[in-house]
């Protein structure tokens, strides 16, 4: 903010900052150390003074030790290990990946699971979580991202190692038909 001009957009009270969703404010008047700038909304500090502040403040250094002895001590791994073990902290991990991998929710696939009954969409197994054959994954188009639907781990990875081809999945019956009557 530069010109006074644009100062004189702001609004005027902390109240119309508050009410039009606006960072800053600006009453016309200097702060207790004479700055004329704008407020911060949130938290009632000058600009100009914030700016002071954090230049006097030693710069911060990442520090990867930071907190080290503390999770590597009995009582710090028996913290992390009931964190990890929770289920807001699993299903918060979920959602993540989900949103990550495919770009939806966990609400979303537990609503395409809700919808497949639970099934698989090819073979119509029960899938169960517990199992990493039944377990439901995400099928997705590789070269366009939209997800297709859920299926057990077992059709999940043999669409996937027949590279996704319908043409090789017509094969691959055709040479299981060919070779089902030596089997009888």
């Amino acid at each position: 903010m530069s010109s006074l001009e644009e100062l004189n957009r702001l609004p005027r009270t902390r109240k119309e900052a508050l009410s039009q969703g606006s960072k800053f404010y600006f009453n016309g008047e200097g702060c207790s150390k004479g700055h004329v700038s704008p407020f911060y909304t949130a938290s009632y500090n000058c600009v100009e003074c914030r700016h002071e502040a954090e230049k006097k403040r030693p710069p911060r250094k990442h520090d990867p030790n930071y907190g080290k002895k503390y999770r590597e001590s009995e009582a710090g791994r028996a913290t992390l290990a009931a964190y990890e073990s929770t289920e807001l902290r699993k299903r918060s991990r979920k959602n993540t990946l989900l949103k990550f991998q495919y770009g939806i929710t966990l609400n979303e696939y537990e609503k395409m699971f809700r919808d497949q009954l639970g099934l698989c969409d090819v073979c119509s197994d029960k899938m169960d979580s517990s199992t990493r054959r039944l377990c439901p994954c995400v099928d997705h188009n590789h070269e366009t991202g939209k997800i297709r639907g859920l299926l057990c781990g077992a059709c999940n990875k043999g669409i996937s190692h027949l590279k996704e081809s319908p043409q090789i999945l017509q094969q691959a019956i055709r040479y299981i038909r060919r070779h089902a009557s030596h089997n009888t």
